[in-house]
């Protein structure tokens, strides 16, 4: 998967349930969460003058909806990174363990021939 914000975190974990799937999520931001990650940052910052004599009092309304619409998706992606995460650590101890199960069969099979 190229990309984690919201939709490649969700494609990413959607991915992780198909049998024989293995999944790689790059991201060239330090952080996952993508666009929804900088919104927040955005609504987080103070207002303007111009913005206070334009928007008015509906102002703080419209941030309040868009700062937790935000926050529930970045909330979101978190929970998708940390399943995709966790089920790739399952899948890859689970290759582990089959070449450790196939290394001790072989190496019995050649003790006893």
């Amino acid at each position: 998967m190229v990309g984690g914000g919201p939709a490649g975190l969700a494609a990413a974990y959607r991915l992780t349930v198909a049998p024989d799937v293995t999944v790689h999520l790059i991201e060239r931001a330090p952080q996952l969460g993508g666009l929804a990650a900088g919104f927040l940052v955005g609504m987080a910052l103070p207002s303007t003058r111009v913005e206070d004599e334009r928007i008015g009092p509906v102002s703080d309304e419209i941030k309040d909806r868009a700062r937790e619409s935000g926050q529930e998706a970045l909330d979101r992606g978190k929970q998708v990174a940390q399943d995709v995460a966790e089920t790739a650590k399952d899948s890859a101890q689970d290759v582990v363990d089959t070449a450790r199960d196939s290394g001790a069969q072989q190496a019995q099979e050649l003790r006893s021939s």
